[in-house]
Order: C-alpha cells, then sequence, then structure tokens
C-alpha cells in the first residue's frame, strides 16, 4: 500500500508539474488568470479520473465479486441508474462575468469547486445557488448536471461513487448500450426537475426505449436521494397527464420495472436536514469543531453562508 501510495502521488506531482509549466505557458500568451487557472482545474480532474479509472480497472480486476460471477452470470435486464444528492457535476452554461471562463465545465464536482470557492467565494455561491423565490435559476445564470457515466462515477475526480459498480456490470456484460446514467440538477425539487429540464419524461422515455429494443423490463438502481426521486417517479408517471403526471397507468411501473435497487436510500427523509436549513449547521460540521479543518470551514463557508445557500435548494426541503 505504502508503494502504491508513493507511485499514486509520483503521478500527482508530476501532472502538476506539467499542468504549472502549461498554465505558465497559457500567461506567456496573455491568456487571463482566471481562464488559464480553469485550465488547470480542468487539466487535474481530466488526468487524475483517467488513471485512477484505469488503475482500479486494471489492477483489481481478480478481487471483484463479478470476476467469478462472470462465468455463469451474463447482462440480461437494461440498468437506469440514478445518482443521489451532490454526487454529480453541475456545469455552467451561462453565469456572470467571474464565471464564464467556466463555460461547460464544472463548478461543483470538480477540482473547480475549491478553487473557485477559495478565490471568489461571493461568485460561487451565487452561481450554486437557486432563486429564492421560485426555486428555479436565478437571471442569467444556468447550472446542469453533466451527463453520462462521468458525471457521477467520481466525485472530485478520486472519490469513487458509481465506479465500483460500472466495474463490476462490466466483467458481466455491461456497456453503454445496456446501462446508462440518468443525472440531474440535485439542488432542485422534484417537481421542477420536470417543470425546467422534463427529466422525468426523459426518464419515463429512456425506460420505455430500453424495454422496445431489448424486449426486457429495466432495473432502476438509485444511491442515496435518487431513491426518492424514484419513488416520486413512480407516483408521476402513474399519474394522469391532465392531473400533471406522466400518463404512464396504473400498471406502467409493473410492465416496465423488472426490480429496483436503492442503495443507502433516505426513503423516511434525512432529520439532519432540519437543523441544515434552519441554522446552516449538522452533525457533519459539529464535529469539526475545535479541528484545523472545521476552523476552515468556518472561515470560508460558515454557518450563515451555509444556510443561505442550502434554504435556495428545494431538494433538501423535500428530505
Amino acid at each position: 500500500p505504502q508503494k502504491g501510495m508513493r507511485f499514486y502521488l509520483s503521478i500527482v506531482l508530476m501532472l502538476l508539474a506539467g499542468a504549472s509549466f502549461t498554465y505558465s505557458s497559457l500567461q506567456k500568451e496573455g491568456l487571463s488568470s482566471s481562464s488559464s487557472s480553469s485550465f488547470v482545474d480542468r487539466f487535474l480532474h481530466d488526468h487524475l479520473l483517467s488513471l485512477n479509472a484505469t488503475t482500479t480497472y486494471n489492477n483489481r480486476r481478480t478481487m471483484r465479486p463479478s470476476f467469478s460471477l462472470a462465468k455463469e452470470a451474463r447482462a440480461k435486464y437494461p440498468i437506469v441508474m440514478i445518482p443521489g444528492f451532490v454526487t454529480s457535476g453541475l456545469e455552467v452554461w451561462e453565469g456572470e462575468d467571474c464565471a464564464r471562463h467556466h463555460f461547460r465545465h464544472r463548478l461543483w464536482g470538480s477540482f473547480g469547486t475549491a478553487s473557485t470557492l477559495l478565490s471568489d467565494r461571493e461568485c460561487w455561491q451565487k452561481h450554486l445557488s437557486l432563486h429564492p423565490q421560485t426555486g428555479m435559476d436565478p437571471e442569467d445564470i444556468r447550472l446542469r448536471a453533466a451527463q453520462g457515466f462521468d458525471a457521477a462515477d467520481y466525485f472530485m475526480a478520486t472519490y469513487w461513487v458509481w465506479s465500483k459498480l460500472l466495474e463490476n456490470l462490466s466483467d458481466v456484460g455491461y456497456d453503454g448500450s445496456t446501462m446508462t446514467m440518468m443525472s440531474f440538477d440535485w439542488r432542485l425539487a422534484f417537481p421542477k426537475l420536470e417543470e425546467r429540464d422534463g427529466h422525468l419524461t426523459k426518464l419515463k422515455h429512456t425506460i420505455e426505449a430500453y424495454k422496445e429494443t431489448t424486449g426486457e423490463k429495466v432495473v432502476l438502481m438509485s444511491h442515496s436521494m435518487g431513491s426518492q426521486l424514484v419513488l416520486y417517479f413512480f407516483s408521476w408517471v402513474t399519474t394522469d397527464r391532465a392531473k400533471g403526471g406522466g400518463g404512464g397507468g396504473p400498471k406502467w411501473v409493473d410492465e416496465h420495472i423488472q426490480s429496483f435497487v436503492n442503495i443507502a436510500g433516505p426513503v423516511l427523509g434525512v432529520p439532519k436536514a432540519a437543523p441544515a436549513l434552519l441554522s446552516g449547521e449538522m452533525k457533519d460540521t459539529c464535529v469539526l469543531f475545535g479541528t484545523a479543518v472545521g476552523t476552515m470551514v468556518e472561515q470560508f463557508i460558515g454557518r450563515r453562508f451555509r444556510k443561505n445557500l442550502w434554504n435556495t435548494w428545494g431538494s433538501l426541503w423535500a428530505m
């Protein structure tokens, strides 16, 4: 493990050196500091993600449960994955001057998250916030969920979320034609997801397309808050269109869903969401008191800062 860690750190240092060299070159060419900083963030995110995925896939293949299962089990039912709270990357599609250099790149879920927060906290908060009255996009600001498996396989390029499942499913024959990741803007209240992005309609059509092309029902696999979204979807899809639903009818779920795999889903809610919304405080931040990390957290994203941001996220109120 120590040799592996040293190897990993050496690769990180080489990437940092390469990024720093490129950063300096770009500045010499006259590129703005904000643009070159964004480039370094993307450079590190992309290369560390590639290194992480390749290393774990190649070095641990025989250790994965699917390695032995693959001798007998093969892909059958299509799989639709629903990520959870905060684990999908959020990309900038429109923003104010301070965030325009992030266009089509992540303001959440990459190295850029930390660098932007530390360099311009107010800009970061303004773009991560939703409109306090409508729960939708603020004026002249649009953040949208990243798409594809990259949206939620790793968080911040090094902390795996769905990557292990993707590796194991690949061993038994799954690929991009038989499974998909339906990422979404986890800040929005569920009704707003449909109103703004048509997300529930897209999910319904995706499941129906799999059923039509493969002849098999779909396995819905959700993580964390994704389980609540799935339950909301079941209610929506069986509700008449005249009442604001998907119009699938009462038998739609039975006819299209083989099974629902709930991974750590808070189906009864999350009690700590209440103090988080009321005060900006919760267990996760309380345990940091008296530590260096806690001091830094309070300095850069204190309780009032967190409360004001979180109160704009309709998803938290749903929990």
